[in-house]
């Protein structure tokens, strides 16, 4: 991955947040720009997370795949007026906890992607098999 994606990526995650933030604490009545921005925001995260697989990231990228998934599960949950005093009155519903989570792995990925790029390391692998130049040529 490019340590492009990792700067993207805290870009969009930015944006997440300001379009949650008004959602949750505005009294507009459509909130079409926010949601229309959530869906580029979960395209993009999806995109980076189908890279990480393409290139045999298999733990990282399945993990995003699952942050993703539970994020847009738990999506139906936030709306006008929850914020944190509001939940804690109402009770915390599990929905609050797969967004939380989600957002902050997508956070922690960022930060391991700018990471990864600037010391030019690759990321951890979790290849499942080794290296073709790593096997012992058989001679005949």
């Amino acid at each position: 991955m490019k340590r492009s994606h990792g700067a993207a990526t805290i870009l969009v995650l930015l944006l997440v947040y300001a379009a949650i933030d008004d959602i949750t604490t505005d009294h507009a009545t459509s909130f079409r720009v926010e949601y229309a921005l959530l869906m580029g925001a979960a395209a993009w995260l999806f995109f980076v997370a189908t890279r990480l697989v393409r290139q045999r990231h298999f733990v990282l990228g399945g993990l995003s795949i699952l942050a993703i998934a539970a994020a847009a599960w738990g999506q139906r949950a936030i709306g006008p007026g929850v914020n944190g005093s509001n939940a804690a009155l109402a009770g915390w519903r599990p929905e609050y906890s797969a967004v939380i989570a989600g957002y902050l792995w997508f956070w922690l990925l960022a930060i391991v992607l700018l990471a990864a790029g600037r010391s030019r390391t690759p990321l951890p692998h979790d290849r499942l098999d080794p290296p073709v130049d790593s096997l012992p040529h058989l001679s005949a």
